[in-house]
């Protein structure tokens, strides 16, 4: 069957020589948008993906298809931390097709509330180079990590954040956070204080940074 193929070769392959995609990129990124799609995405990460990250459409537009099926309840989601690890560590993605669907389901999977799959997707769209993006992304990458909070009060963004790039790294920041808030971890009292504390830090940060159409 495809998704199990397709699966196996991620595991295997991608992991030791992640530039096969970006080599075959016309024919293994289609089979990336079909595995989320088919095998990740399962009811509300459907009704979300297809208005927010059009993958549904881009999924339909695509030819062939045979050999794919959907999976119970999202059956492969455990396969999804490797699969984002590993689109993580090609280097050039722009070359890759379909890469507006693929930014956006970098971009959806920031506010996940596992740092497992959070955390690669950040490393996803890092690896684009955008200008609004690296230079923050060690802090983001602080704020997906169990020093949220120490993260959070180093961080002031009408400081470190240049004008022209509030718009474009705002909404990313909101994401991870609203994730945050999200996250059942507990960070361990040591580093974090528990879940409680870790959100009252986001809310606090949220009331204080964010404009109300930042966080639209």
């Amino acid at each position: 069957v495809a998704h199990a193929l397709f699966g196996s070769v991620c595991e295997k392959v991608l992991g030791v020589a992640p530039h096969v995609m970006v080599e075959n990129g016309r024919e293994f990124v289609p089979l990336v948008l079909r595995f989320v799609w088919h095998r990740v995405w399962a009811g509300g990460d459907r009704v979300v993906g297809r208005s927010e990250v059009g993958l549904g459409a881009a999924v339909a537009a695509l030819p062939g298809g045979d050999g794919w099926e959907d999976g119970p309840g999202g059956s492969d989601q455990r396969r999804l931390p490797t699969l984002l690890a590993m689109l993580a560590k090609i280097k050039g993605p722009s070359q890759l097709p379909h890469g507006a669907v693929l930014r956006r389901i970098y971009t959806f999977y920031l506010c996940h509330p596992s740092h497992a799959v959070s955390s690669p997707a950040l490393a996803c769209l890092t690896a684009y180079g955008a200008p609004h993006l690296v230079p923050h992304a060690e802090t983001l990458a602080g704020i997906l990590s169990k020093s949220l909070r120490d993260a959070l009060a180093k961080f002031n963004p009408e400081k470190a954040v240049a004008a022209e790039h509030r718009a474009g790294l705002m909404p990313l920041l909101a994401r991870i956070l609203f994730g945050r808030l999200l996250s059942t971890a507990s960070g361990g009292r040591k580093n974090n204080g528990g879940i409680a504390a870790r959100r009252t830090a986001v809310t606090i940060f949220l009331g204080v940074h964010f404009r109300a159409d930042e966080l639209e």
